[in-house]
C-alpha cells in the first residue's frame, strides 16, 4: 500500500499542470540572479552501480521480449536528441512510453540519469523539456540538489530571454518594422553578452522563435549580421563570411538553423551584399525618413558600401523634406565640407539654423561653432554664445564642454568660473574626455579654483580611460615621481599613460621617455637605441630638448651612428649653437667639420626646419 502511494504521488506531480508557474517565479528573480522554488520530496536510496557520475543508479533490468532497461530507453533518448534536437518534447515522450511498465524504481533512475547527463552536456531543448516534464522547478528531494538547482536557474533564465525578445518575432513584418525589431534584439543580446551562460540560452530561445513564425529571409539574415555572426573578413572588401558561432546554432536547433541558411543563401560560406544595407535600402524606399536619413549616412559613410556622396545627398534630401532634423543636419555638413557639393558654407549655415530653430542640439552646437570660428559668417561671440547654451541646456556633452570654455575665455559672456565648474561637470557625467581632462587639470593647478589633487587624479584617470591623449601625458609626468599622499611614484604606469598618449599623437611624451630610456630609471635599464628613437619622434614634433639630446647623441654615437654633421645640425635647429657655454657637446662637433661640413650642416638644418616646420 505504502508503495503504490508513492507511485500514485509520483505520477500526480508528472500530470500536475503549472502553466503560471514560471511566469511567476520569472518576475520575481532578477535575470543574472534566478532562483528555483522547490519543496520537499521522498528520497530515494540506490546502491547498485551505474556508470553516471554522482551517487550511483541501480541498473534496472527487466528483459522480457520487446522491452528495454531505462538505461537502454535513455542511451536512445540520447542520441535521437542529438540527431534531431528540435523534436526533445516528442522524444521524451516517446522514451517515458517504453518506461510506462517499468516499476517506479526503473522510472527514478531514468529522471535522475538524465538530470546528470543534462549537467554534463548542452541539450538546452531536451533540458527545457524534463524540466517542463519532471516538475523539476517544483519538487526537491533530488540526490542531485545542485544539478537540479542550477537546471532550474537555466530554465527560468530561458523563459526570461524569451519573454524580453518574443515581441521581436511576428509574421508579416514591415521593412521598417523588421530594422526596429532587429535594433531591439541586438539591444537585449548586447546586455547578455558578458555572460556565457546568458549568452547560450539567447541563442535557444532565438532559434525557438525563428522556427515559430513565418519571417521574411531578408529579416533572418539582418538578425546575423547586427548580432556579429557574419562579418567582413576584410573591411575594404564588401563581402561577409558567416562566423564560427553561426555554425554553433547547427547543434541548437537544426530546422532553426536550415531556415537561416536558407535565408542568407551563401556561397562557400560567404555573400556579397550587406544585409543591413538591403534592409535600409526596403525601408527607406517604402518611405520611412529615420531609414533614409541612415541609409544616406552609410553612403556617407562608406563602411558597408563603396562610398557615394551623390546617393548620400538623395537619401539625405528625401529625409529632410520629410522634416527630419538629422537628415538637415547630414546636408549641412556635406555644405560645410564640400563632400559631393560644392562648398557653401552659407548654405550649411541656413540648414543648420533651421534645424537650430526646431530644438536640435547638434545644430545648435554646429550653429555655435560656426559663429565662432566665422565660418560662412562673420565672428560673432554672442550669437556663439547663445546657440552654445541652448544646445547645453538640452544636455548635449559637447556643447556643455564648450560652453565652459567660453566661461574660460570670456567670449561672449564675461569670465565665471564657477559656471564653468558647473557645465564642466555635467559634461564629466557624460563621460566627455575633454571636459574630464579640463575640470581634472584645473583641480591639479588650483588656480582658478582650489586645489583638490584627489579630485584631479580622479578625473584625469577617467579622461584617459576615454582616450584623452593631454590626461595621459599630465598622470604620465605624475607617475614618474609620485604624489606623496594621493599618487605612488610607479614608473611602469607612468611608462604605459606616456605611451598612450604618444599613441594618440602627443609627442612630449616621446621626450619624456627618452629621458626615462636615455638615463634609466630605477628598475627601467638605460636603452640607447630605443632612447634615440623616442628622441628622433619628439624632436621632428617641435620639441628644443629632444633636438639637444640628437645633437648630443649624434655626437657620440649614442643609439645611432656618430654623425658630426648631422649633430650640427640638430644644434642649429635646437638653437643650442647660439649658447656654445652652456651646450659644451657643440664646440666639440665645430672643431671637428670642415668648413665644406659645416656648410653641409647647416643647408640641412634649413631643410629640415622648412619642410618640418621646426
Amino acid at each position: 500500500a505504502a508503495w503504490q502511494q508513492l507511485h500514485d504521488a509520483y505520477e500526480q506531480a508528472l500530470r500536475y499542470d503549472d502553466e503560471d508557474q514560471w511566469q511567476e517565479e520569472e518576475e520575481e528573480q532578477p535575470i543574472n540572479m534566478p532562483m528555483g522554488i522547490v519543496y520537499p520530496r521522498p528520497v530515494m536510496t540506490f546502491r547498485a552501480p551505474n556508470t553516471f557520475s554522482g551517487h550511483p543508479l541501480p541498473d534496472v533490468a527487466v528483459k522480457p521480449e520487446g522491452e528495454f532497461t531505462w538505461q537502454a530507453v535513455l542511451d536512445m533518448l540520447c542520441e535521437e536528441n542529438e540527431a534531431t534536437p528540435e523534436h526533445a518534447p516528442m522524444q521524451l515522450s516517446k522514451a517515458l512510453s517504453f518506461l510506462e511498465k517499468k516499476d517506479l524504481s526503473s522510472r527514478m533512475c531514468f529522471e535522475e540519469a538524465l538530470l546528470q547527463y543534462l549537467h554534463r552536456v548542452f541539450r538546452p531543448l531536451l533540458t527545457l523539456a524534463a524540466a517542463q516534464t519532471f516538475r523539476w522547478h517544483l519538487v526537491a528531494g533530488s540526490r542531485q540538489p545542485v544539478i537540479q538547482t542550477e537546471i532550474n536557474e537555466s530554465c527560468l533564465l530561458y523563459y526570461r530571454i524569451e519573454k524580453e525578445i518574443a515581441s521581436c518575432f511576428y509574421s508579416t513584418m514591415s521593412p521598417s518594422e523588421e530594422l526596429e525589431n532587429g535594433k531591439a534584439l541586438l539591444s537585449s543580446y548586447q546586455q547578455l553578452q558578458e555572460d556565457d551562460r546568458s549568452h547560450k540560452w539567447f541563442k535557444v530561445a532565438l532559434l525557438n522563435l525563428i522556427n515559430k513564425y513565418d519571417l521574411s529571409d531578408d529579416y533572418l539574415s539582418l538578425i546575423i549580421e547586427l548580432i556579429g555572426w557574419s562579418f567582413q573578413p576584410d573591411p575594404h572588401q564588401f563581402c561577409w563570411q558567416v562566423s564560427e558561432q553561426f555554425y554553433v546554432l547547427f547543434n541548437l536547433h537544426k530546422t532553426g538553423f536550415e531556415k537561416i541558411l536558407f535565408a542568407l543563401n551563401l556561397e562557400q560560406g560567404k555573400y556579397q551584399q550587406s544585409k543591413k544595407l538591403t534592409s535600409y535600402k526596403r525601408a527607406a524606399q517604402q518611405g520611412n525618413s529615420v531609414f533614409q536619413n541612415d541609409l544616406g549616412a552609410m553612403y556617407y559613410i562608406g563602411e558597408i558600401i563603396k562610398k557615394d556622396f551623390v546617393q548620400a545627398k538623395y537619401w539625405f534630401e528625401k529625409s529632410a523634406g520629410q522634416g527630419n532634423n538629422d537628415a538637415l543636419l547630414n546636408l549641412a555638413l556635406m555644405y560645410r565640407d564640400g563632400k559631393g557639393v560644392s562648398k557653401n558654407p552659407q548654405k550649411a549655415i541656413s540648414l543648420y539654423l533651421n534645424a537650430a530653430n526646431k530644438n536640435h542640439p547638434l545644430a545648435q552646437h554646429s550653429l555655435a561653432c560656426m559663429y565662432r570660428d566665422g565660418e560662412g559668417v562673420e565672428v560673432d561671440d554672442e550669437q556663439a554664445f547663445k546657440w552654445c547654451q541652448k544646445s547645453a541646456e538640452q544636455g548635449y556633452a559637447e556643447a556643455q564642454y564648450h560652453l565652459a570654455t567660453m566661461y574660460i575665455d570670456g567670449r561672449g559672456v564675461d569670465v565665471d568660473y564657477q559656471q564653468v565648474v558647473h557645465w564642466l561637470n555635467l559634461s564629466a557625467e557624460q563621460k566627455n574626455s575633454k571636459a574630464e581632462y579640463t575640470l581634472g587639470y584645473m583641480y591639479y593647478k588650483g588656480t582658478e579654483i582650489p586645489q583638490d589633487m584627489t579630485m584631479a587624479i580622479n578625473l584625469l584617470k577617467a579622461a584617459a580611460d576615454h582616450g584623452d591623449i593631454d590626461a595621459a601625458l599630465v598622470l604620465g609626468q605624475l607617475y614618474v615621481h609620485g604624489r606623496e599622499g594621493y599618487l605612488p611614484k610607479d614608473i611602469h604606469q607612468a611608462i604605459a599613460y606616456l605611451n598612450q598618449a604618444l599613441e594618440g599623437g602627443e609627442e612630449q611624451s616621446a621626450e619624456i621617455l627618452g629621458m626615462i630610456y636615455y638615463q634609466g630609471f630605477e628598475e627601467i635599464a638605460e636603452n640607447s637605441a630605443l632612447s634615440f628613437n623616442m628622441f628622433f619622434k619628439a624632436a621632428y614634433a617641435g620639441i628644443k630638448r629632444a633636438q639637444r639630446m640628437l645633437s648630443i647623441m649624434y655626437m657620440e654615437g649614442d643609439g645611432t651612428d656618430k654623425n658630426y654633421i648631422l649633430s650640427w645640425a640638430w644644434g642649429i635647429i635646437s638653437e643650442a649653437y647660439h649658447d656654445l657655454e652652456s651646450n659644451d657637446w657643440l664646440p666639440e662637433v665645430r672643431e671637428s667639420l670642415s668648413l665644406q661640413d659645416l656648410s653641409r650642416a647647416q643647408r640641412m638644418a634649413r631643410i629640415l626646419k622648412k619642410r618640418y616646420q621646426l
